[in-house]
């Protein structure tokens, strides 16, 4: 007797727009985890004590968006409440007291 394997499920090929979103949501991950890195003159040990003593409620935020060119360094970090942060977005007001540039 001859044992035949079942026939392969065939493969569901996705449509245009969930190709799109798949390569959207790869692109996304890859350039947040490019933004994540810390500067090369960044104090990681600070960067880390920033977030480790975040208060409750509130969120860290990075003074100049990442998106907008700011910095992983803890001179662009600041804590905000979630609503503010939320409200700010990706907006950087030039004029921000305290704010270093990073050289």
């Amino acid at each position: 007797m001859f044992h035949t394997k079942p026939p392969k499920p065939k493969r569901i090929l996705k449509t245009v727009e969930e190709l799109k979103a798949t390569n959207a949501a790869r692109q996304a991950r890859y350039r947040a985890k490019k933004l994540r890195q810390l500067h090369p003159n960044a104090n990681a040990k600070i960067v880390r004590e920033f977030y480790k003593n975040r208060p409750e409620g509130y969120e860290v935020d990075h003074i100049r968006p990442l998106a907008k060119g700011g910095l992983h360094h803890e001179n662009n970090l600041q804590y905000l409440t979630i609503s503010e942060n939320r409200t700010k977005g990706s907006i950087w007001l030039v004029e921000t007291e305290g704010f270093e540039p990073i050289s």
